[in-house]
């Protein structure tokens, strides 16, 4: 492999001329056209803005095409964001066909090209292209984009190449283009990209230019990527990333391969956590020292992380669902941002998850249903968004749920009502709409209950005075209506309970008067 060749020429590229080799090729192609489209006028027609493509006919026969509608739709929907003061004629009452940049052609016929170089765009790249999923080749090189690049890039795993060079792109290089795995090109260079090169750009196993020169990147070069000896790499200096068996992180590490391997995920994952903070972390560093970890077990595994209160500013990395022995993650208190990657479902050895005060969004991911070894999860402080997902109540072993504090909308799924061990239940200062699940009468082990500051419906559920070792019951601040059900009066332990700030109606029951440990009544 060569570190840094000469430049080759990726201007004016052209679609790689090994499909369109033979007449044999040349001759189906058009016919596939003919019979898909028809005659059509290249005259471009007035276009309605809010005309479909099946509409105005930019896809003829939509029925018989209806991934490709589907295609020529988004491509219109995402037109301005991409263009911004540039002009592309891209129309519901213009053939697909004939649109600035645009190449269809399979079967079933999809947009398998997009090339603009050089358009004098000036918007930025739309996340909705991510679902463009027949797409081959991407390329917006040489205009005047700015933003980051989507992550949602990483779903084109038909993308064979991908040039988004000469920009003023900003942000990091997403983890998710990891996932292309046909790539041939990736050309990023001369933009003002930050950050380090994900480890995940390694799995490309099909690259064969990468160039990442002209931005800000810092840190090291992954060694798989290096290793390749298929590859050509034009960077700015990057000195290849070292090691766990190269310094002395990990003491006898011909004997220990699983502690290498978690230290490599940690050492991978350091700038992408820490953000501007300083994590010890490090090759020269052993790894029984390093801020935060620590390890056990037989063989030796990193399985704790405690980074509480650090004033981390990162994100938290999607490598850290490969520490298969890990039991315990606490994040809690920092200023970590962005998704909580769904790849944590994949540590099924975590007991203790604690993502709270921090700033990040998105929704909760459901796969982080298969972390069936979880006892307490709290996600609380946080900007989540979104429905809670139903897979939660596959974590049979939960004591502890805490979701409190955050954005997140919909029901409650009745399918929490399997968290037998559960003893604690926090969803107050949420979004949450609906009524509270008679399921929850199934959770003979619950102690706390807080549904305060949601906007739940509905009548309180009587069942819920089956909920023998209730010590707290708050309900405020909703929109519940109806009786006050005389079967709370069961609950001998309860020694606090809210429910004020709602449309409940009649009289306090009589059965309260049983209560002997309640010393706050609202």
């Amino acid at each position: 492999m060569h570190m840094y060749p000469s430049r080759p020429n990726i201007r004016g590229r052209r679609f790689p001329d090994t499909r369109w080799l033979g007449l044999g090729m040349l001759v189906a192609v058009a016919l596939a056209a003919i019979a898909v489209y028809g005659s059509q006028s290249s005259a471009v027609i007035a276009s309605d803005d809010n005309s479909t493509c099946e509409q105005g006919g930019a896809v003829s026969d939509a029925d018989s095409n209806a991934e490709l509608a589907q295609d020529c739709n988004t491509l219109l929907g995402l037109r301005d964001a991409l263009a911004g003061s540039a002009e592309l004629n891209w129309s519901a009452d213009l053939s697909i066909r004939e649109w600035d940049g645009v190449r269809v052609f399979n079967a079933p016929v999809r947009v398998v090209s997009l090339k603009l170089p050089e358009n004098s765009l000036t918007g930025s790249i739309p996340a909705e292209l991510g679902s463009l999923d027949g797409l081959e080749v991407l390329d917006l090189s040489g205009n005047w984009l700015t933003g980051d690049i989507p992550m949602e890039l990483g779903s084109l795993t038909q993308l064979t190449y991908l040039y988004l060079d000469d920009n003023r792109l900003t942000g990091e290089i997403p983890a998710e283009l990891g996932n292309l795995t046909k790539l041939r090109h990736l050309m990023l260079n001369d933009n003002r990209l930050t950050g380090g090169v994900p480890f995940e750009l390694g799995e490309l196993g099909s690259l064969e230019y990468l160039y990442i020169d002209g931005n800000w990147i810092t840190g090291c070069m992954p060694r798989t990527l290096l290793d390749n000896d298929d590859l050509t790499i034009h960077a700015d200096n990057m000195s290849p990333c070292a090691l766990c068996t190269d310094g002395s992180s990990v003491s006898d590490s011909d004997d220990r391969p699983p502690l290498v391997q978690d230290c490599t995920i940690l050492v991978e994952a350091r700038d992408v956590l820490a953000g501007d903070a300083e994590l010890n972390w490090s090759y020269d560093v052993a790894i029984m020292d390093w801020d935060g970890v620590s390890i056990g077990g037989a063989p030796l595994r990193v399985t704790r992380l405690r980074l509480s209160n650090r004033d981390f500013t990162g994100q938290i990395p999607a490598g850290l669902g490969g520490l298969s022995a890990l039991e315990d993650l606490d994040l809690r208190g920092n200023e970590l941002t962005g998704d909580i990657p769904a790849e944590l479902g994949s540590a099924t050895s975590l007991e203790d998850l604690d993502l709270s005060n921090n700033e990040l969004t998105g929704e909760i991911p459901a796969e982080l249903g298969s972390a069936t070894s979880l006892e307490d999860l709290d996600l609380s402080g946080n900007e989540l968004s979104g429905a809670i997902p139903s897979g939660l109540g596959s974590l049979v072993k939960l004591e502890d749920l805490d979701l409190s504090d955050n954005e997140l909308s919909g029901l409650i799924p009745s399918d929490l009502g399997s968290l037998v061990n559960l003893k604690y239940l926090d969803f107050q200062d949420n979004e949450l709409t609906g009524a509270i699940p008679s399921e929850f009468e199934e959770l003979a082990n619950l102690q706390r209950i807080n549904l305060s500051d949601n906007e739940l419906t509905g009548e309180i559920p009587a069942g819920l005075g089956e909920l023998s070792k209730l010590t707290r019951l708050d309900l405020r601040s909703n929109q519940l209506s109806g009786p006050i059900p005389t079967e709370l009066g069961s609950l001998t332990k309860l020694n606090d309970l809210h429910l004020e700030d709602n449309r409940l109606s009649g009289e306090i029951p009589a059965e309260f008067a049983n209560f002997e440990k309640l010393t706050h009544i609202h």
